[in-house]
């Protein structure tokens, strides 16, 4: 995956020889944001916790140094540390002067054989994604909220890597097109935990009343 220094974009933190934690920085131009995913053994006593998140973000800060440093001249470089709703890594964090952003929601619903599919308005195709040949295609479709706070757009090696991952199921995505080429899509995987939207995205040319995607 693409970043100004790999080797500085993902790290891991080892106690006594076991992976307990790591991070992966994952930024794009101009680099207002810059996020850090981390993630780590929750069990481990709180002494031991605390050296694991230590660890991370003094890893983190430092990385994220080489992104602000090429940021855009407009931009006003964010590291964001990702720490879920409940997670001991976020107290931790405000400790060390990090405030809330933003929450990100998990949303569910059973589906079975019988689900009903809905219809395309005239005038769009919908198909499978190949996760070789329609790489740019996603990487276009992906720019669609580019222009929303916060929103995180993948180049095309990202999405590539992201859709050859071994929880990616291309053929259970989707890929709509109308007149115009590629303008809608939804991104699906399964994991340990049943089926998975990762991402969805539709192009403001085909939003609005009914009558589009």
């Amino acid at each position: 995956m693409p970043g100004i220094d790999q080797a500085s974009d993902f790290a891991s933190v080892e106690l006594d020889g076991r992976l307990v934690g790591g991070v992966a920085l994952i930024a794009v131009p101009p680099y207002s944001e810059i996020p850090a995913y981390a993630f780590f053994d929750p069990d481990l006593p709180g002494p031991e916790l605390d050296q694991v998140f230590g660890a991370i973000l003094e890893h983190s800060v430092a990385a994220a140094g080489k992104y602000a440093a090429a940021a855009s001249s407009d931009a006003r470089p964010l590291l964001v540390m990702n720490a879920g709703v409940g997670s001991p890594y976020a107290p931790f964090l405000e400790a060390r002067g990090f405030s809330y952003l933003r929450s990100y929601f998990v949303m569910r619903k059973d589906v079975g054989p019988g689900e009903p599919q809905g219809a395309l308005p005239e005038g769009f195709r919908l198909r499978a994604v190949d996760a070789d040949a329609d790489v740019e295609a996603v990487a276009h479709v992906v720019t669609a909220f580019e222009d929303h706070h916060g929103d995180q757009v993948f180049s095309a090696d990202q999405l590539s890597h992201f859709m050859h991952e071994a929880t990616a199921r291309p053929d259970l995505s989707l890929l709509a097109a109308d007149d115009d080429g590629p303008c809608a899509l939804a991104l699906n995987g399964i994991n340990a935990d049943g089926g998975q939207v990762e991402i969805v995205a539709t192009l403001r040319r085909a939003r609005g009343p009914s009558g589009r995607v």
